[in-house]
């Protein structure tokens, strides 16, 4: 039982003693004089239109949010007409996505014409 109790008290002492000096074994962490960057607390601006065009919710194709919706008026997508129109193989290569995706959105954007 000694043994045991002793064990014990040299187990606690060198806890004791690694709590102590726990600043220098492990490095401080490193602080940058940059602030955090913002997170976004605000819903996306709305999808601008191009110049003169109006143009629709693209939004409203399934698999095309907000950030899309803004790459495609970007790239001059901004209706589903000019959607409907579209080359997959190019919109795909613009925004960096599977052909078969902007094929779906090309499909999606007929029906909504009728």
């Amino acid at each position: 039982m000694k043994k045991l109790i002793r064990i014990a008290g040299l187990a606690a002492a060198i806890g004791v003693v690694l709590w102590l000096t726990r600043e220098r074994l492990s490095p401080a962490p490193h602080v940058s004089g940059e602030a955090a960057p913002p997170f976004r607390s605000t819903p996306p601006a709305p999808v601008p239109s191009t110049a003169g065009v109006e143009s629709d919710d693209l939004r409203a194709i399934r698999g095309i949010g907000p950030v899309f919706a803004n790459r495609l008026a970007e790239s001059g997508v901004a209706t589903f007409r000019s959607l409907a129109d579209a080359d997959a193989a190019t919109i795909a290569e613009t925004l960096g996505i599977a052909e078969n995706r902007v094929q779906d959105w090309i499909v999606q954007a007929r029906r909504r014409l009728g």
